[in-house]
């Protein structure tokens, strides 16, 4: 017991440097990644103490078992020759032990359960953080830059189901855009040699070009997860099937483009926005200049708004 105490304890400090890391290379949300590696700490803290407590009223309880069963093998020592009286007290003995043992498992797996919720927790956030540590990676190998406040949240394996070459690649989802950026490597010799590598920006959107985005399933068994994006002004075009891949949660990934799209995840930041660009925010336009429509809700990391209206594109 006293081993996974510690083992537990060791991820939970690991944990904290996990999420040291990454915010190091640059991911700033999901805030509640440290608050809740806070709070495991605090919660060992308090299941050891709970743990001593029950651990010591189960010794108790055991104990007075215990002491039953050397009162009867005492007894069987008196018992001599008495072959009768001694098969009865072997009987006695061995369905102590047998209940004894009964509840030195049960004590075992009571005193074990106070840890596996924690176990839990921590399991959930490693699976977290190797996500996020997915994300960056993807981001490190992008080929296109990211502007100036502009930070990542998710990104996913995809293909961009364009009703021609259909192009593999990675959907980026920032604070500030969604983007589609081919990566393949197309012309291969028998599909095995050779070819040619393929890493560019097929399309990006602004967010608050993004209108509305639903998911659907086809195929064989649904085989396909399919976002449909429509599009207003601001976009190349109107509308976008974005097929994810490499288990991406399709629900999962329509919910957080509504989400960024409304400005709906600054309570996510885990490092505090810029001074300078809360206050280019605040100063920021409501009106469009060129037609006069009102122009849509900035969000943090915006640093342009596209006017549904006239189509201008002003920069904040």
């Amino acid at each position: 017991m006293s081993r996974r105490i510690i083992e537990i304890g060791s991820k939970v400090s690991a944990l904290k440097t996990d999420i040291a890391d990454v915010r190091r290379r640059g991911y700033i949300y999901g805030a509640y990644l440290e608050d809740k590696a806070d709070v495991l700490a605090n919660d060992l803290e308090n299941v050891q103490a709970q743990l001593n407590r029950t651990l010591e009223s189960e010794i108790t309880e055991l104990r007075g078992e215990l002491d039953e069963v050397e009162g009867t093998l005492q007894n069987m020592s008196r018992a001599g020759g008495d072959r009768v009286q001694l098969g009865g007290f072997v009987m006695i003995a061995d369905t102590t032990l047998g209940a004894l043992e009964q509840k030195v498992t049960a004590a075992e797996q009571r005193l074990s359960g106070m840890y596996g919720p924690i176990e839990s927790e921590i399991s959930k956030s490693e699976q977290q953080l190797q996500q996020i540590n997915g994300y960056l990676e993807q981001k490190d190998l992008a080929s296109f830059d990211f502007a100036d406040g502009e930070s990542v949240y998710m990104v996913a394996e995809a293909k961009w189901k364009d009703g021609r070459d259909e192009p593999e690649g990675f959907l980026y989802l920032t604070d500030q855009r969604l983007v589609f950026e081919k990566r393949q490597v197309t012309g291969k010799t028998l599909g095995l040699f050779g070819g040619k590598k393929e890493h560019e920006v097929e399309w990006e959107v602004p967010l608050n070009s993004i209108e509305n985005v639903t998911t659907e399933e086809k195929g064989f068994l649904g085989s396909s997860d399919l976002l449909n994006l429509k599009f207003g002004a601001g976009a190349r075009f109107a509308n976008a099937v974005v097929e994810t891949k490499g288990g991406a949660n399709n629900d999962e990934w329509s919910r957080q483009i509504r989400r960024m799209s409304a400005g709906n995840v600054s309570d996510e930041r885990a490092v505090p926005a810029d001074p300078a660009l809360i206050e280019r925010l605040r100063k920021a336009p409501t009106e469009c200049p060129v037609c006069g429509g009102v122009l849509p809700q900035i969000s943090a990391g915006q640093n342009s708004v596209t006017c549904k209206y006239c189509g201008a594109v002003l920069r904040i």
